[in-house]
């Protein structure tokens, strides 16, 4: 009987306590590692705080004739009174809606909203949960009205993003996407409504699945299967989503919570000034 005891408290801490105490030891680990990185990401960050990467461009928008430029589109936000021009807009041009869309930058000047994915990479990582974690450690959320005052939309892009531990949903979902697109993966922000509310968020694809990334959510996940799939989120209203060179916008006249397929009609492309095309 005494020896049937010790059987059991045996096969107890092997199987039970002994595999959570390593589990617990690498996650300490794996842990140790993001902070490292997070300190040297904001060194890094320190380095580049003069450095600003240029946002000017053009759009080809499909089905028009000619270029946009931000120029334009600066011009015509310039007509506004100060209190419009802190909003993101929606683009006409030449007969196509939704051709694409601007937003206000920290600089007070337009500009379309691809180009605030600057390629910015704090720091080389082969894991794609790492992005996520390093700003749930990072960046804290602050409505934009209160880092800007009088201003009730302004986007900071991927590396003022990171550099900024404050920002709302656009910027820490620009942040996000931009860091996940430099790691290979098909990353896009998408702009739309959560619960009525306007709100921005990462759908990013993976195996052939998509998951929903909320950046605002501080709750640390560090697997994939620990993010929601996207096509069950239906508090999530999307209407476009963009990456570094496309933008695509949601023409359906049903809610859906599928990021693709023939409702999702690709409006425009990003050129960077220098790859006017």
């Amino acid at each position: 009987m005494l020896r049937l005891f010790y059987f059991l408290i045996g096969t107890f801490f092997l199987f039970i306590i002994l595999p959570k105490w390593l589990l617990s030891d690498s996650n300490t680990k794996e842990q140790d590692e993001l902070l490292k990185n997070i300190a040297l990401a904001a060194n890094k960050t320190e380095q580049f705080t003069g450095f600003e990467y240029s946002q000017k461009g053009y759009v080809k928008v499909y089905g028009a004739r000619q270029l946009l430029s931000d120029d334009f589109i600066q011009e015509k936000i310039s007509e506004m009174p100060f209190s419009r021009q802190a909003f993101s807009y929606s683009w006409v041009w030449d007969g196509v809606k939704n051709a694409t869309t601007s937003a206000l930058s920290v600089d007070r000047r337009h500009y379309f909203v691809n180009s605030y994915l600057v390629n910015y990479e704090p720091f080389k990582t082969s894991q794609p949960w790492v992005p996520y974690l390093t700003l749930v450690h990072r960046k804290k959320y602050q409505y934009d009205h209160v880092t800007y005052p009088g201003m009730q939309d302004v986007w900071q892009n991927s590396q003022q993003s990171f550099m900024n531990t404050r920002g709302d949903c656009e910027d820490h979902a620009i942040a996000l996407a931009d860091w996940l697109i430099a790691m290979g993966i098909d990353a896009r922000v998408v702009l739309g409504e959560y619960k009525n509310g306007g709100h921005a968020w990462v759908v990013a694809n993976h195996d052939g699945t998509n998951y929903l990334l909320e950046a605002t959510d501080k709750r640390m996940k560090s697997l994939w299967r620990a993010f929601p799939l996207a096509r069950y989120e239906t508090d999530y209203h999307p209407k476009v989503m963009f990456n570094r060179d496309y933008l695509w916008v949601n023409e359906s006249v049903l809610p859906t919570t599928s990021y693709s397929g023939e409702h999702w009609v690709l409006k425009s492309r990003f050129y960077k000034l220098s790859q006017k095309k």
